[in-house]
């Protein structure tokens, strides 16, 4: 990325987000081992893993979540490119203006909407149906990671003038 940032805070994105993608990796991991523990013993013995689906419908929401920064940084997102390798670089600056904008307030959205769904499981204790996990940590999560994405594609957006491929 260009240094229009200074060096110190590029590292320290960097490293969150690997550390992010890190986390994210070990759950998917874990989720794996789960889910196939859950078969084995369903096979063998005839049992299954109590309250699997609690686990992974909240493992597979954190796990995206934790994810989402550093493929944020990276623009590693999923996009589809046919207009943008034909249009003129003005136009590509301004398509990824648009778009890191348009990103900024999503994101800034889903962290809102995370930090008063957090509120609201706070309060009423909402938790899973059968393994009673409060909520509450996994909208932190959401909202932790919803923000700072917001704040990397502010600061690609800042940047967007030192890019030098385009």
């Amino acid at each position: 990325m260009p240094n229009s940032v200074p060096q110190s805070v590029l590292s320290f994105i960097d490293r969150l987000g690997q550390l992010f993608a890190w986390l994210s990796g070990a759950l998917i991991l874990v989720l794996v081992l789960v889910s196939a523990a859950n078969v084995i013993t369903r096979y063998f013995f005839g049992i299954t893993v109590f309250g699997l689906f609690d686990i992974l419908q909240i493992g597979v929401g954190i796990v995206i979540f934790l994810a989402l920064p550093l493929c944020t940084w990276k623009d590693e997102h999923v996009s589809v490119d046919v207009v943008y390798e034909f249009a003129p670089r003005w136009l590509r600056y301004l398509m990824l203006a648009v778009s890191d904008i348009v990103a900024i307030c999503v994101l800034a959205a889903i962290g809102w909407r995370a930090t008063t769904m957090a509120g609201t499981a706070l309060e009423f204790g909402d938790s899973t149906a059968l393994l009673s996990i409060s909520y509450v940590p996994i909208w932190v999560v959401i909202t932790i990671t919803s923000y700072f994405s917001a704040a990397l594609c502010v600061a690609r957006l800042t940047m967007l003038p030192f890019r030098q491929t385009i």
